[in-house]
């Protein structure tokens, strides 16, 4: 009979995907979907957290297990990374996580394993071991590539973004104006016992003192909140599209930003496209909730080919599938899954995405693009190279009050308890061609 799960085996279970190259969510939602809703809370936290500190995690048990285990025992290895990181960054009673952790070991059916846990957590428990100083990798718990990339191109900021990694992201609304203000949904918290205050950047942001279900949140259901961090809520207003706009929204998955155009323009004629089958379903649930009025087309935006009916747009909305090292703090697995390659594969995409989309665009009409990436390469290299190549693109400048300015637009950087990273650059197709 298999042992039934508890969440630290199924926190284990999902950080070993992790350590497979997997990203972090699926799992999650696999191993925890027979829990108790308790038990679930504490299976995400313990997996969050271990991979959030992995790499000064395994500096601990690299320093006391005598050999490194098998690539076919990354279970073991994902359950003393759970263990530890209970004892270092948890209030749970260390004889209960060295117990519990251990005991959740007979379920993987390596009886060695359970002696071989309890064995190294009591020993870590015992005698914590100290982070060598030379070890950067530890110390800051992001991988050296990750660490060089962001001090070669923020040396001003980069260890201010490496410790807001390390912290849990707020959970933030956006309130639909269209149904209520901020101040009046403010109030409707308070009345509910929901701690929240007003967002710094824009009108329509609210962070919650503690997340919860966006379920029970009160107006949920009928549209009067979206979940949505508050660097994204900026897009839709920086584009700033009218009623008599024709509008596109060309990776509009999960719909977040899609809504919020919606709001800002409801009589606009509104299209949306979205590559993935499943996450083009996800997008047509969150559209229905909120009652945007629009077209859903799934589809590739680089191939305008094989979905466009040859009416130009005003406005396009390009957020584009990046590395999202601007949102570390809701995607710990980053760090692990991500190479310093990424960025430049992905900032080809990018500039097809541009490239294809740029010929849907109407004469006097704005791109605005963004990533949720704080990379170079993705941002203001990914613009400069398509303005060298594309003369009847300009760039318009971005409104200031966040950020910083770029060569090509605004780069927003992650605030602990606030905004994610986002880069953001705004280009109008000229109705007179550049000289080349």
């Amino acid at each position: 009979m298999t042992p039934r799960k508890n969440s630290r085996l199924s926190a284990a279970l999902s950080v070993a995907s992790v350590l497979a190259g997997h990203s972090l969510d699926a799992p999650m939602r696999a191993h925890c979907r027979d829990l108790s809703r308790r038990d679930q809370a504490l299976a995400r936290e313990l997996a969050t957290g271990a991979v959030r500190h992995f790499y000064s995690l395994s500096a601990e048990l690299r320093a006391v297990l005598d050999e490194p285990l098998k690539r076919r025992d990354q279970d073991v290895m994902a359950l003393l990374l759970v263990g530890v990181y209970q004892l270092r960054h948890t209030r749970i009673a260390p004889h209960a996580a060295v117990h519990s952790t251990a005991e959740a070991a007979r379920a993987l059916r390596k009886p060695w394993a359970v002696a071989l846990i309890n064995a190294i957590l009591r020993r870590l428990q015992r005698e914590p071991i100290p982070i060598d100083a030379d070890d950067e990798e530890a110390l800051c718990d992001h991988p050296a590539w990750l660490i060089d990339v962001l001090r070669t191109e923020m040396p001003h900021d980069f260890e201010t973004v490496l410790r807001c990694n390390l912290t849990r992201a707020p959970m933030v609304l956006r309130v639909n104006l269209q149904r209520t203000s901020r101040a009046e949904y403010l109030a409707r918290l308070t009345a509910e016992g929901i701690g929240a205050r007003p967002g710094e950047l824009t009108e329509t942001a609210i962070i919650l003192d503690a997340p919860r279900p966006s379920a029970s949140l009160p107006g949920f259901a009928d549209g009067d909140v979206m979940v949505q961090d508050e660097g994204a809520q900026l897009a839709a207003a920086i584009l700033s599209p009218d009623n008599a706009h024709h509008v596109l929204d060309a990776c509009a998955a999960p719909g977040g930003k899609a809504c919020h155009l919606a709001e800002l323009s409801p009589q606009a004629s509104l299209t949306l496209l979205e590559a993935d089958p499943e996450r083009a379903s996800e997008l047509a649930l969150a559209i229905a909730r909120h009652g945007a009025r629009c077209k859903i087309l799934t589809a590739d935006a680089r191939n305008p080919e094989t979905w466009w009916d040859g009416e130009g747009f005003d406005r396009i909305l390009l957020d584009a599938p990046c590395t999202a090292t601007g949102a570390i703090r809701r995607h710990p697995d980053i760090r692990l899954l991500r190479r310093p390659s990424d960025a430049d594969n992905l900032a080809l995409t990018q500039r097809q995405l541009l490239c294809g989309l740029w010929q849907t665009l109407k004469p006097n009409g704005l791109v605005l693009y963004c990533t949720c990436s704080l990379f170079r390469a993705e941002n203001d290299g990914v613009i400069s190279t398509f303005l060298e190549q594309t003369p009847d693109a300009i760039i318009e400048a971005v409104p200031s009050g966040f950020g910083f300015r770029t060569i090509t637009g605004r780069q927003l950087l992650p605030r602990e308890n606030g905004n994610d990273g986002f880069f953001f650059s705004l280009i109008r197709k000229s109705l007179v061609r550049k000289r080349t």
